[in-house]
């Protein structure tokens, strides 16, 4: 996960790089007209690198939003920051070489209109209907899809449908793919995947399902204890009390361990207190 993030926060900052190095060339060709050739060419990467930046800034949120201890009002500012030189580098250019120029504002509209109708590259995992899947899935899409106001809603709905499989497609693959019937697609989407009781039900599954291992085998035995580590993390992020659960989680480990093991973790904590898991 930190691999991750640091791969993803290098991508991002070389496109923070790149549009703050052609927001200078911008101001510098204001004053020295030999300059605005060079912008003008470089000017065209402009849109696939913010493209490139709303990407990894997702991925980058995305993987901060189980991180409790994680600064999102510095990862606002440096969006903003970036937003800023963007769209001050863009308005330059309209400046330049927009506003005096008919011919060439033709050729920028009708390129416009033909990078629209194909839809931009984003790639979306795919959700087929499994409920600790889609807090995941929901994040991503909301982040690169669903909040991204350069989209129309019938592009957001034909991204939708294009992520979705199984049970999940069924879901919504009936309705007319209009515009009218995106948030009608996305909400009853939310509505059939945010069932909190459900949710929960999965988690606790997932723990009392774990089978017995061997502990002799220690890869065996952390298995067992990050299975239940990360099943009560999400179940707490859902607001139930599992720091109240001690008493309950150790019986239930003891009953996944060897006898063995368990016979020396009573002799080791030979108390009348009661132990604790979280």
């Amino acid at each position: 996960m930190t691999e991750k993030l640091g791969r993803y926060r290098a991508l991002r900052q070389s496109c923070i790089k790149e549009v703050h190095t052609l927001h200078n060339l911008a101001l510098k060709a204001r004053d020295d007209r030999k300059l605005r050739t060079l912008f003008k060419i470089r000017f065209g990467d402009s849109d696939s690198v913010r493209e490139e930046f709303v990407k990894q800034h997702a991925n980058i949120i995305l993987i901060l939003s189980n991180d409790e201890t994680a600064d999102f009002d510095a990862e606002d500012k440096l969006k903003e920051d970036f937003n800023q030189a963007y769209y001050t580098t863009k308005s330059i250019y309209a400046e330049f070489f927009e506003s005096n120029d008919q011919t060439e504002l033709q050729m920028n509209v009708s390129r416009s209109q033909i990078s629209h109708a194909r839809l931009p590259k984003i790639e979306l995992i795919k959700f087929s209907g499994d409920l600790k899947a889609f807090p995941t899935f929901r994040d991503m899409f909301d982040a690169l899809i669903h909040n991204n106001t350069d989209l129309k809603d019938i592009e957001k709905f034909n991204y939708l449908v294009s992520s979705l499989q199984g049970q999940a497609l069924s879901l919504v693959k009936s309705l007319p793919m209009t515009s009218e019937n995106y948030t009608t697609a996305y909400d009853s989407l939310v509505k059939r995947y945010t069932n909190v009781r459900l949710l929960a039900n999965s988690y606790w599954t997932e723990i009392e399902n774990c089978p017995k291992v061997d502990c002799t085998n220690a890869y065996n035995l952390r298995k067992l204890l990050d299975n239940f580590s990360e099943n009560l993390s999400a179940l707490k992020t859902l607001d139930f009390p599992t720091d109240k659960w001690n008493f309950i989680l150790i019986n239930m480990l003891l009953k996944k361990i060897d006898p063995a093991t368990a016979k020396d973790f009573e002799l080791t904590h030979n108390s009348t207190e009661v132990c604790t898991f979280i």
